[in-house]
């Protein structure tokens, strides 16, 4: 790994004030992949050094002693940051990784393990509704079977009427617009009480729970939104 790092701090007001911001670039050359291989060697895949990644990003924080006497202090701080990563080359094309029911999507020239899959467009209130979109669903014996009341309706990327793989697309990023943190700290004589808050904005999150109690397989309950 690569790295490059800028910052600047300052310290003003006899320190009561305290600020730093960062830049930072990291190129990641050789990055481990799951690599998908020949059938023939029976494996699915096979860790390999063969891919490459660029980090940029930005952070900021500030720490301020707002009160300041003889028996009593309080502290507050905040950090932000921002940062972008961007695949740079794979060995063979995009990969796709299966968790915990979800797709995630490692393609270059976009971030890094984006949500795939079918994008949802409400649910077939009717079967005449279902049959008026004249849509498919491809089962994995490659059997059509209409859709009907009650289904998930999803986009048909390719417009040929049939919902499988190649409708799929990114839903979903992971990678948070903004995150950071604030922290407070009040002292009191000889006592102190400290609290940090964390927090990330702008990214996408998988429902894990809600894909078991809404997948209509298995043997887990069902919620009543089925």
């Amino acid at each position: 790994v690569k790295k490059f790092n800028a910052g600047v701090d300052l310290g003003i007001f006899n320190e009561r004030l305290n600020a730093s911001i960062d830049v930072f670039s990291n190129k990641t050359d050789n990055m481990i992949v799951y690599e998908t291989v020949s059938d023939a060697s029976g494996f699915d895949f096979a860790a390999s050094n063969n891919a490459s990644m660029r980090t940029l990003g930005a952070d900021f924080s500030l720490k301020a002693r707002i009160i300041q006497s003889a028996d009593f202090t309080f502290d507050f701080g905040v950090n932000v940051s921002r940062y972008k990563n961007e695949i740079q080359s794979l060995p063979n094309g995009d990969i796709l990784t299966q968790f915990a029911g979800a797709t995630y999507l490692t393609s270059v020239g976009k971030d890094a393990n984006l949500f795939y899959g079918l994008k949802s467009n409400g649910v077939y209130s009717t079967t005449a509704e279902a049959t008026t979109a004249g849509l498919n669903r491809r089962l994995t014996n490659g059997e059509l079977v209409p859709f009907s009341a009650g289904d998930m309706r999803f986009v048909d990327v390719n417009g040929d009427k049939v919902i499988d793989n190649n409708d799929r697309m990114v839903i979903g990023n992971p990678n948070p617009d903004v995150l950071g943190s604030f922290s407070t700290n009040f002292t009191y004589k000889r006592f102190s009480l400290q609290a940090l808050f964390n927090f990330s904005i702008g990214n996408d999150i998988y429902n894990g729970l809600r894909y078991n109690l809404e997948k209509m397989s298995g043997y887990e309950n069902q919620s009543i939104a089925v």
